[in-house]
């Protein structure tokens, strides 16, 4: 159960993101922050242009630059990508590659740990990027102490340009002793409406949910909406009495993706529900009196959900009218 997807940043010249999404890209990793703590370039440029043709951001990175203080470092950095998202919800990578890094022992892996620390204090999910030998090199020896801590991994194996279409070899996957949220395979990428080369990266999303279900434990509002209040929310939203069956709330289902019935009003339960999982971390806009929007946060969730709860080997991030992501959430077989 895998996605593909690019990391971009100032250096990517996209011209058409619509094309982007029509070449297959399922997400996307964009650089928030530059060595001077400030944004990157191109960052608010590509938020909205992915955002408006419904690619889902898995999130944003930090490529980190330190000097002999490396936890006071770390959590100036940590801070300062807090101020630069501005309240938006998106996972937070560590880019742990730079030379200035090396050699630093366990020093390292505790700078790694106060900064995602002053995340998670924020509400911000966060997990670490890094080369398999830098990984090994230089974090392994200490990364018992990481816990958890959720792994993205570079290796190239090919040299040759890569398109979205064509599937590196699984048996070239990065090898860190356990399991990987994703692998970049390529900084050779060719997608449609991005001029040059683009890192390509493949999304193990069954691993990711199963993670961010883990950590959402302790904050889950209950199972409770997963059964019961789900339902309930989505017969009276379907203009269904709030014991209707689910059968018969199901029949009266519609399509919900980023360009079909965005804006319905059973987007509030979806909206609940993937929150109830884990998997959404944005705005029920219901609940701030506000028209319900079905962006790119949660076509991702969809996705996510799709592959860990529904066993779709090929999620399409839409919530399709009377279909198994509908049967899953509603309890039906």
């Amino acid at each position: 159960m895998a996605f593909k997807g690019i990391d971009v940043s100032v250096y990517q010249n996209i011209t058409d993101y619509a094309a982007v999404k029509k070449d297959g890209v399922d997400f996307v990793i964009m650089k928030l922050i530059t060595k001077n703590l400030n944004h990157d370039n191109r960052f608010k440029i590509h938020w909205k242009g992915f955002t408006d043709v419904g690619i889902p951001i898995q999130g944003v990175y930090d490529y980190i630059y330190a000097g002999e203080n490396l936890v006071s470092d770390f959590i100036t950095r940590a801070n300062a990508v807090i101020r630069l998202l501005e309240g938006k919800k998106t996972f937070v990578w560590l880019d742990i590659e730079d030379s200035c890094l090396k050699n630093k022992g366990q020093a390292l892996v505790k700078a790694i740990v106060a900064y995602r620390k002053v995340l998670a204090d924020a509400g911000l999910n966060s997990g670490v990027y890094s080369g398999q030998y830098f990984y090994n090199t230089f974090i392994k020896p200490w990364d018992n102490q990481l816990g958890d801590c959720p792994l993205w991994i570079a290796k190239y194996p090919s040299s040759k340009q890569m398109k979205v279409s064509e599937d590196p070899n699984m048996a070239n996957a990065p090898k860190v002793g356990k399991d990987i949220y994703g692998w970049q395979y390529s900084s050779k990428g060719s997608v449609a409406g991005i001029i040059g080369n683009v890192d390509m990266d493949i999304w193990f999303a069954d691993i990711e949910a199963k993670e961010l279900e883990n950590d959402h434990k302790d904050t889950a509002a209950s199972d409770n909406y997963k059964t019961e209040g789900f339902r309930k929310e989505m017969a009276v939203l379907l203009g269904l009495p709030e014991n209707a069956t689910p059968s018969q709330i199901l029949n009266k289902t519609v399509t919900i993706s980023t360009t079909k019935n965005r804006n319905h009003k059973t987007v509030t339960a979806l909206e609940r529900l993937m929150r109830d999982y884990g998997y959404y971390t944005g705005a029920i806009e219901a609940d701030q009196g506000k028209t319900p929007i079905f962006g790119a946060g949660m076509a991702r969730a969809t996705a996510l959900y799709q592959a860990k709860q529904v066993g779709l080997s090929k999620p399409d991030k839409e919530w399709t009218c009377k279909k198994n992501s509908y049967r899953k959430a509603l309890g039906i077989k």
